[in-house]
């Protein structure tokens, strides 16, 4: 099975990131997390998982960057990703180092 390890930098106002992996389950995304402070990184959150079925995924994309990629998720409700900090309006965006962009374009789709 193939994972997609992402953060998504400044949430809680810049106070934390949020560290995970992705990755795809017969059902959809599967997103596991915790959430570290941004200072020294010694605060983190006990790991979560949630699930974004199919039928609740609107888009997913993929764009490179100069050093980061970015996989972007939208979903039909914003209630299915309610529990992941730093997402808005129904949108995660997944910033992915360089090494994992053929993972992350390979689960592009509109």
């Amino acid at each position: 099975m193939t994972s997609l390890p992402f953060t998504i930098p400044g949430v809680y106002s810049s106070l934390a990131e949020l560290e995970g992996i992705a990755r795809l389950d017969e059902g959809g995304f599967v997103l596991e997390f915790s959430v570290k402070d941004a200072f020294a990184g010694i605060l983190k959150s006990q790991p979560k998982e949630i699930l974004i079925a199919f039928p609740d995924l609107a888009e997913a994309t993929f764009k490179r960057g100069l050093f980061n990629g970015k996989f972007t998720i939208r979903t039909r409700r914003i209630s299915v990703i309610a529990e992941v900090p730093g997402g808005s309006a129904g949108e995660l965006r997944l910033h992915c180092r360089r090494k994992h962009w053929g993972v992350a374009a390979e689960w592009h789709h509109n």
